[in-house]
């Protein structure tokens, strides 16, 4: 039988510290999906509904995120590195994609 590695005390501080920093960025896509798509039912427009399903994903793939990186440090199955990385995909990779993929949609749908 394998022996699992604990973490020692700072890693626990950093990886919880970073991942309640996931909510940030999962409560700004969910605020702004439910702003947006609240509009849908008597208006629809093309760019409305584009930034509605990019906030949704981006909602989604953080929160996928979350849980993933939650469940493997819980139990100590994935390496503190891999966990660390997920994590700065989740605070900074998605959103940045999201903010250009909504940014570009926006510019090309609604500015014409």
């Amino acid at each position: 039988m394998q022996r699992r590695a604990t973490y020692v005390w700072w890693k626990h501080l950093l990886f919880w510290g970073l991942w309640l920093l996931l909510l940030g960025p999962a409560y700004i896509s969910a605020f702004g999906a439910w702003l947006i798509g609240s509009m849908l039912p008597g208006y629809h427009d093309p760019v409305d509904i584009i930034l509605t399903v990019i906030l949704t994903a981006t909602l989604l793939l953080v929160m996928g995120i979350a849980v993933y990186t939650a469940w493997h440090f819980w139990h100590q199955t994935k390496p503190f590195s891999k966990l660390m990385i997920w994590l700065s995909v989740g605070l900074l990779g998605i959103p940045l994609l999201s903010t250009a993929g909504a940014l570009f949609s926006y510019v090309q749908l609604a500015v014409k």
